[in-house]
């Protein structure tokens, strides 16, 4: 990219005259330190707001799961809880010769769709 606007730079340099190349060359470099500005400002502001968000809305995860049983829950159990509905614990190995004695029962066996 920096060859690119050497090149451009180049060329516009052939083209007008030095005081004119002058003012291009100082106008580009305003125009950028003013864009560059307001981006750090823009990025500088949504920072602050998810910051300020975040703070805001912190949750205590105990106030998100209710005991609707007499049995008391851990921090252990709370924190799984929390997790939602979706959450599962990944087997630890997959028992494909369960599997594969299941497919072959099921496929010997009458009742099985043809």
């Amino acid at each position: 990219m920096a060859q690119d606007c050497e090149e451009i730079k180049q060329k516009i340099g052939e083209i007008v005259n030095v005081k004119n190349f002058t003012n291009i060359c100082a106008a580009v470099q305003r125009n950028h330190t003013r864009i560059n500005g307001q981006l750090k400002d823009k990025h500088r502001k949504k920072l602050e707001s998810l910051i300020r968000q975040k703070e805001s809305n912190s949750v205590d995860p105990r106030n998100t799961v209710i005991n609707l049983s007499s049995k008391q829950m851990d921090d252990n159990a709370i924190k799984i809880l929390n997790k939602g509905m979706k959450f599962a614990i990944a087997p630890i190995r997959v028992l494909t010769l369960d599997m594969i004695l299941a497919v072959e029962i099921y496929s010997n066996d009458g009742n099985s769709p043809k």
